[in-house]
């Protein structure tokens, strides 16, 4: 029953039991229904304020089919849709298409070294099966067109930012025991994935595609009622030559995916900074609650980095760590931090109010 419950595909389970001397356990499901209007806002000392407003309908037809449309203003602003065919329970097959527009600064050192406008027209088919318990399996194509309409740089390096279209191939794979999204209490999460570049479906600039692999490991181990620490490893390897702009390894921020896809946070470097082809890192979290929704968390996080995987030991180092208190609210956590890292040097203040998206 907690298994059928966690899909969240129902609203209700119950069960009963049939016979007398040997009885069969029959279980009793209500479907739950996907149509929904959601409105999200949020507020942050980056980006000032965001908001989301997504809209799903459910069709019960002979294919259990779902429609969902997202649209997000902000200096991120983007329009969504999704389409997804339900051929058996929990395995669909996805149909995507996403249109961004952003303002994006890249930063090199705390310094901001380049700022560019560009549109991005993303289109995507995949298929997913969540049959395995808490996990979930990815896999598909995608289509992926850059268009920047301005480039200031303000220092080095001078990255090469070209109109280009891609079809890469994915797959992923995501298992997820955490009991919650904000301040989990327990389990584990883990998800992997693989992606292939082309220009071409078959290539990239008339020799052999490229590709990145990526991890990330996060688990919760609770010490006390109230005492938490949150270990998590992450990393991310681009294999292969000429890798493009829009898929170069990046970190920054508290959240993964915050500025690009690909990004991953590092506590104490606030905007998004561009890393070598091979970065690995290990992130601790000391939470404390406080009382009731109030709590402190100490952040440290270790990175290192390398044009190479096999001399990433020999590669650049990244240290840095952040303090923060937390107030986790009904319309999302209101968060104030202050960190700093060898990479800024300088101490950075972050203020957040709302869900992340």
């Amino acid at each position: 029953m907690s298994i059928l419950i966690g899909t969240n595909a129902y609203s209700n389970v119950s069960y009963k039991l049939i016979g007398e001397n040997e009885r069969d356990l029959h279980l009793i499901v209500e479907p739950k229904s996907a149509s929904a209007v959601n409105i999200g806002l949020r507020f942050d000392s980056e980006e000032i304020v965001a908001a989301l407003l997504n809209g799903t309908l459910d069709y019960h037809t002979r294919f259990h089919s779902r429609l969902s449309l997202t649209g997000r203003i902000g200096k991120k602003t983007y329009g969504r849709i999704d389409y997804a065919i339900e051929r058996n329970p929990l395995r669909n097959l996805n149909l995507s298409y996403k249109f961004t527009y952003q303002d994006l600064d890249v930063y090199l050192n705390g310094e901001k070294s380049l700022n560019t406008t560009f549109r991005h027209h993303l289109a995507e088919f995949s298929y997913s099966d969540m049959n395995w318990l808490s996990f979930r399996f990815r896999a598909g194509i995608r289509y992926e067109n850059f268009n920047y309409k301005s480039v200031l740089h303000s220092g080095i390096p001078e990255y090469t930012l070209t109109s280009q279209d891609f079809f890469n191939y994915f797959i992923s794979a995501h298992f997820e025991t955490l009991d919650r999204r904000y301040f989990p209490t327990r389990g584990v999460s883990l998800h992997t994935h693989y992606t292939v570049y082309t220009d071409n479906f078959v290539g990239y600039k008339s020799h052999s595609p490229y590709s990145a692999l990526g991890l990330n490991f996060t688990s919760v181990l609770p010490i006390t009622k109230h005492f938490s620490i949150l270990p998590e490893l992450y990393s991310r390897v681009i294999i292969g030559r000429d890798a493009a702009f829009p898929f170069l390894n990046t970190i920054g921020g508290e959240t993964e995916g915050r500025y690009l896809d690909h990004q991953l946070p590092f506590a104490g470097i606030n905007h998004i900074e561009v890393l070598e082809n091979a970065f690995i890192a290990l992130r601790m979290q000391f939470r404390q609650q406080i009382s009731g929704k109030h709590y402190i968390t100490f952040t440290a996080n270790y990175g290192i980095h390398d044009d190479n995987f096999f001399h990433l030991l020999k590669g650049h180092h990244l240290f840095g760590g952040s303090l923060g208190y937390t107030y986790n609210s009904m319309f999302g956590p209101m968060n104030a931090s202050i960190s700093l890292s060898n990479r800024t040097q300088e101490l950075q203040f972050y203020l957040n109010l709302g869900f992340y998206f």
